[in-house]
């Protein structure tokens, strides 16, 4: 396995820049997170500098739409596509949804058959345009929208993308990779204090480093072990983490990336040894 890590690292910073420091750290892949602006340079320059793009994160604030009946809904099917297409034109096989917006303090409508079309949706047209979509556990809120997401639709046509910060901030209870371990086609990993509380907003989810925080990776390394993944070891931290601003503030990019791919290379050689014994 290889390691990887997400380009949405902190906000603002020079895409030049930040791209050729992921690259001098030793980082192969990367994972770009689709936003309004310059996804196609985005894409250019991770091409420009080497990267393989394993997968890329579509855009995913307005992912509540897809419950509604209204233009609204038209509109973000309308963007997906349009993201889905610059996949399918560079090559980029996996593309994550959100089953919801994720944040826990905006709620989405039930769950009903106008969500289900609608992914149903852009599920065809991903494949029609030959890219996999992986859909990704959020907060607790949204599970009953990913269950009934990966019910309906089988796993040829819609894979899952296992995020583990999420899953032990909001529902440390639930083995959720071990339920989906057949299906998994993505990872996030990232750590966080699992100091959520019902009703907190969504900086709980600090996207630290993984072993800054209190998540199990030795047993979460176990649990990829052992399931269907074969992709990158990708890494989602983002250097300002969220809701604890200061916890990196004194390090550089470079110290940070430097950081961040010692920590990959760690869960690494845990997942691999897993798989040996």
């Amino acid at each position: 396995m290889s390691i990887g890590i997400n380009t949405n690292i902190e906000y603002g910073l020079d895409m030049k820049e930040l791209y050729s420091t992921i690259k001098k750290v030793g980082f192969e892949n990367i994972m770009i997170a689709f936003k309004d602006t310059e996804i196609e340079e985005s894409i250019l320059e991770a091409k420009r500098c080497g990267f393989n793009i394993p997968y890329v994160h579509l855009s995913c604030r307005e992912a509540n739409a897809f419950w509604v009946n209204s233009p609204v809904n038209e509109k973000y099917i309308k963007k997906l596509k349009s993201e889905i297409d610059l996949c399918c034109k560079y090559n980029i096989a996996i593309a994550i949804i959100h089953p919801v917006a994720g944040n826990p303090n905006t709620r989405a409508v039930g769950v009903n058959k106008n969500g289900l079309n609608s992914i149903l949706e852009i599920v065809n047209y991903a494949k029609s345009k030959n890219v996999k979509l992986a859909i990704e556990n959020v907060d607790y809120d949204s599970l009953k929208y990913l269950y009934y997401i990966l019910e309906n639709i089988p796993k040829e046509d819609l894979g899952y993308c296992y995020d583990a910060g999420h899953n032990y901030l909001y529902y440390p209870k639930i083995d959720i990779l071990k339920k989906y371990s057949n299906r998994v086609i993505a990872v996030h990993l990232h750590d966080n204090y699992m100091d959520y509380k019902k009703y907190d907003d969504y900086t709980k989810d600090r996207h630290l480093l993984p072993l800054d925080g209190k998540l199990n990776y030795e047993y979460i390394s176990k649990n990829i072990a052992s399931s269907s993944y074969d992709n990158v070891i990708m890494l989602e931290v983002n250097k300002k983490s969220m809701g604890n601003q200061e916890r990196y503030k004194n390090l550089t990019l470079e110290e940070f990336l430097i950081e961040a791919k010692n920590r990959a290379d760690i869960i690494e050689k845990m997942i691999n040894k897993n798989r040996k014994s």
